[in-house]
């Protein structure tokens, strides 16, 4: 009797792409480990070995540290500015909780996607 694993469920998905018969084998292999993983922890006479469930997003990023310290300063500038500090200013400002996503997860992070994507060499000192 075969295991079901990590290794088996790849087979799976390859055989799966090689067949051609299922039009989104990757959405099919994910929904399959999601679901195995799902009945393991939930039937007790289910095998109880978990899958790793499979990742297909692209991603475009790079590393916060490979941008100018001027540009870093700029999105703490506007951060800080977005923040509602000057009493004077005619913007609703950014709750607190979404000042702390803190540019390398927001701000910075679409910077880096979008150049990354779109194939700009951004220098790497400032």
């Amino acid at each position: 009797m075969h295991e079901v694993d990590d290794r088996v469920l790849g087979q799976f998905r390859q055989d799966l792409e090689d067949g051609g018969i299922i039009k989104k084998p990757r959405a099919v292999h994910r929904t399959t480990c999601r679901l195995w993983n799902k009945v393991a922890g939930s039937i007790p006479s289910w095998p109880q070995q978990r899958v790793t469930g499979p990742s297909y997003r692209n991603t475009y990023a790079l590393p916060w540290n490979s941008f100018p310290d001027s540009l870093k300063a700029d999105v703490d500038d506007y951060l800080e500015h977005m923040a509602g500090k000057d009493p004077l200013a005619d913007f609703m400002p950014l709750k607190p909780a979404s000042i702390d996503l803190h540019p390398r997860s927001s701000i910075g992070g679409v910077i880096r996607r979008r150049s990354a994507r779109h194939g700009i060499s951004l220098p790497l000192t400032s």
